[in-house]
């Protein structure tokens, strides 16, 4: 029998009792009455059975190559291949072994971080450590605080020119950061507080432990809404007072007109000339007074 419960052969893993063949799927062992699973080696890829020790075994070390291709995975979206081998040597000679995945990536990613100007990179790198140390089990929170505070100098430099300062919270991953969901900082309140990521936020990725804030930063135009409601606020005022004083001066021409023709009809008794002239004037007046 074999103690880690893993074997090539038609025996049992548990009691080594040889069975007729090699079976298909999961059977129960007719000598001790454990299960027998069928399985793939991960390493070498031939068939295996197993007991529940080996299966859980075998499923540890399937979970370990997996998570050693998403380090190195991650790795890749910033490092070239040339420079993840190279960490891997400069690693494999310091320890005398050869280092797990999680420490190449690590190591590749700090390496670019070093040589790199861009602060949407920096945030983009750190966030990948961050990921790497949250799923590896290790404090990965002051990376996130990082990763905030690289999208907040990345707003105020491209906020330079624009006249633009303010900043504010997109998230709702749990209740805690829901209650903050839309509150608006400058960008130097948000640098002095930095209310994100929240250190009570409950949020589990991948369900591996509570914390993962998704909380990030958006540029903020709720003072040029505001600015643009007063502006049309204005605009309107404006407008309403024009036509009461076109209504008012259309009222005075029009009473001027008449009183004109008034007069020229009574002036017509004195004098002809005098009380046409008066007419005309009224009429015209009383025509620029409708044109108004």
């Amino acid at each position: 029998m074999d103690e880690t419960g893993i074997i090539k052969e038609a025996k049992c893993p548990t009691c080594g009792v040889v069975l007729s063949k090699m079976p298909g799927r999961k059977i129960t062992c007719k000598a001790c009455n454990n299960p027998i699973y069928k399985r793939t080696h991960p390493i070498d890829n031939v068939q295996i059975l197993v007991n529940e020790h080996g299966k859980n075994t075998i499923e540890q070390v399937y979970h370990e190559i997996a998570m050693n291709r998403r380090y190195i995975g991650i790795a890749s979206n910033y490092c070239s291949e040339k420079e993840i081998e190279q960490q891997r040597n400069i690693l494999k000679t310091r320890f005398g072994s050869e280092p797990s995945a999680r420490d190449i990536a690590w190591g590749a990613l700090n390496n670019r971080l070093l040589r790199e100007s861009d602060l949407h990179m920096h945030k983009m790198i750190t966030f990948a450590l961050a990921q790497i140390a949250y799923e590896n089990g290790e404090p990965f929170i002051h990376l996130l605080k990082q990763v905030s505070k690289y999208e907040l100098l990345r707003y105020k430099q491209q906020f330079i020119d624009s006249g633009l300062d303010s900043v504010k919270i997109a998230g709702g991953c749990c209740p805690a950061c829901d209650a903050d969901n839309g509150r608006v900082y400058t960008i130097k309140e948000a640098l002095e507080i930095m209310p994100i990521p929240h250190s009570n936020c409950s949020y589990s990725y991948n369900n591996l432990r509570p914390g993962w804030c998704t909380c990030r930063w958006v540029a903020s135009f709720d003072y040029l809404d505001n600015e643009n409601e007063s502006t049309q606020s204005k605009s309107a005022n404006t407008d309403r007072l024009e036509v009461q004083v076109n209504r008012q001066n259309k009222v005075k021409y029009r009473n001027l007109g008449f009183i004109l023709i008034l007069l020229g009809i009574l002036s017509l008794m004195i004098s002809v000339y005098l009380g046409w002239s008066l007419l005309f004037i009224g009429f015209v007046v009383l025509l620029i007074g409708r044109l108004k």
